[in-house]
């Protein structure tokens, strides 16, 4: 499903965070504006096929989550309303220094049915989700089965659930062999985002990167202490 389409055909929007003074620069919203209609000056509601709610005021100031959440009353409102369009809710708010995670996913708690939730705020409302994996493995690391039970008791030992999570590759970017395989021992679901050439064009890449990131709780990146080491000390110097 993903951005490709709204779910069984409906029209999709995606909603991002914006800010009062309408400036779309940080990279969800600047993906908005170049595929999903928004526009520079239109900082809150509809606009083309999006949805921007502020959480910056027109100085770039972070916006209360009392305030923020003013906006995204209005939002599900609308939402409610249309039930002949779906509504894909990306990840805003959350960077350093902004507001936990918890408190921003706890907004869209009565969301209707024709919207979704990114992963990470979808698994803060429901805990009993297993987590959503994008794995970046360089050095093959994952290639033996050891490593892979390891994985296994290592997300066991870190997550209350386990039976119900997913590897996410991009096709093309991602070993598909590699994931496959470790999906198996870990017996989770494997979901495959591939590059829409129709759609995005020359950005199909950052389009499936985008909701990749969309579809994922967490990345666990595999490196070779070596290859830690020596990046320490390159850092040190």
């Amino acid at each position: 499903m993903g951005f490709q389409q709204g779910k069984d055909g409906r029209s999709l929007a995606l909603v991002f965070g914006s800010n009062v003074a309408g400036l779309h620069r940080e990279a969800n919203a600047a993906f908005v504006v170049r595929h999903f209609g928004a526009q520079e000056g239109r900082w809150n509601g509809p606009v083309g096929a999006s949805y921007a709610i502020p959480y910056r005021s027109n100085k770039l100031e972070l916006l209360p989550v009392d305030v923020i959440k003013r906006y995204v009353d209005l939002f599900v409102a609308r939402a409610r309303a249309q039930p002949q369009s779906s509504f894909r809710i990306t990840r805003f708010a959350c960077g350093t220094g902004q507001h936990p995670d918890d408190a921003m996913s706890s907004l869209f708690r009565l969301i209707p049915s024709n919207c979704a939730l990114n992963a990470i705020w979808q698994r803060q409302l429901e805990p009993w989700r297993g987590p959503r994996i994008i794995l970046s493995d360089l050095i093959d690391g994952m290639r033996s089965q050891e490593a892979q039970r390891k994985m296994r008791h290592l997300l066991e030992d870190k997550h209350a659930a386990t039976d119900n999570g997913e590897i996410v590759s991009i096709d093309g970017l991602s070993n598909l062999r590699m994931d496959e395989a470790l999906s198996r021992v870990l017996v989770f679901e494997h979901r495959i985002v591939r590059a829409d050439l129709t759609r995005y064009g020359a950005h199909a890449g950052m389009a499936a990167e985008v909701e990749t990131v969309w579809a994922s709780t967490h990345l666990i990146s595999i490196a070779s202490p070596a290859r830690c080491t020596g990046r320490a000390r390159r850092s040190a110097g």
